[in-house]
């Protein structure tokens, strides 16, 4: 919309530039510009990459949890073995007991931590993580029962 006071301006109308020299060549005064010709386009199907997703940290928490169980077993049986012969003290044997479930308890922490960074790593991949997370809450709660089951060895030992 224009201001009332100006005086109103028409449209610029298409101006038609004929050739009138040529300079090389024979090509005609009035080129005639063919229709646009509709080029059959191939239907593109998508490609499939198939990427190999696995999770490897840097350091790999599952495989050093088997060391604490390890050794959670070997004291139990050490104790078992050596410190219960033929005596008639339970002392050993509770120690053996309360040394393999601490032991298992952190066993099944490092576990956790384990399933904690794959369950990272699968919500970054886009996959997911829910086996990773039952198994880290089942991991915690398997390390806290393990812990807390030794503590109250320990107590009873010293009791």
């Amino acid at each position: 919309m224009q201001p009332p006071n100006q005086p109103h301006t028409p449209a610029p109308q298409p101006v038609e530039i004929p050739v009138t020299q040529q300079l090389y060549g024979q090509v005609p005064q009035m080129q005639q510009i063919p229709q646009m010709q509709q080029i059959p386009q191939m239907q593109q199907m998508p490609q499939v990459v198939y990427v190999n997703l696995n999770y490897s940290p840097e350091v790999n928490y599952r495989n050093w949890s088997y060391l604490p169980l390890g050794i959670g077993i070997m004291s139990y049986f050490g104790f078992l073995i050596f410190g219960g012969m033929g005596m008639g003290d339970d002392g050993p044997i509770l120690l053996g007991n309360a040394s393999c479930c601490f032991f298992l308890g952190i066993a099944s922490a490092l576990d956790a931590v384990h399933y904690k960074g794959k369950s990272d790593w699968q919500m970054s991949s886009g996959l997911s993580n829910t086996g990773s997370m039952v198994g880290m809450i089942a991991d915690i709660l398997f390390s806290l029962f393990c812990l807390g089951f030794a503590l109250i060895l320990m107590i009873g030992l010293f009791v």
